[in-house]
Order: structure tokens, then sequence, then C-alpha cells
């Protein structure tokens, strides 16, 4: 679950970036994705600050042998919760840029 809600969130933002003309790297990095938004000057979403979090699940997923990538215990309705926002957020967004 924490892989797909990481996925979930990183195309939403890459979305958001990409409508507005950002070029991003080919990244799972959540919190880079985040930073390039607040140096864009676009509104962040509502778990901004949380979404580092959810790195570890896509890193242990594709690449098994990374040391220190052990993934926080976080309940299905804190995933649930902060993809459904994030995605809310991107929706507004992808709205406005058109």
């Amino acid at each position: 679950m924490g892989f797909h809600a990481q996925q979930a969130v990183e195309k939403a933002l890459k979305s958001v970036l990409s409508s507005r003309g950002i070029e991003y790297p080919r990244t799972h990095n959540l919190v880079m994705l985040v930073e390039m938004l607040r140096r864009a000057q676009i509104g962040l979403p509502p778990d901004a600050d949380a979404l580092g979090l959810l790195v570890p699940f896509v890193v242990l997923l594709r690449y098994e042998d990374v040391e220190g990538a052990e993934p926080q215990q976080i309940d299905p309705e804190g995933f649930d919760g902060c993809v459904a926002r994030t995605i809310d957020w991107a929706v507004e967004n992808l709205k406005k840029a058109d």
C-alpha cells in the first residue's frame, strides 16, 4: 500500500510541475518535488511536510538492498487521506493552469 500511495502522490506532484512547464529530474523523491514547487512559488499540497514519509516505500520495493530505508508505520487511513488530499490539490492546480 505504501508503494502505491507514494506513486500516486509522485504523479500528482509531477503533473502540477509539468502543467507549469517546469522540468524535473527522474526521481521518486517527494521532498525534492515539493521543494521544486516551493521554489516555483506554487501553493503546496496540504500534507507537503509529511510526504517524505512515503519515499522509503518506493525505495524498498525497487531497491531492496538500500541501507537506512526503513519505512515508518503509517496507518491505512493516513495513507488514504494524504493521497486523496494531494490528488485534490493537483486537480485544483491543473484547473488553474488551463
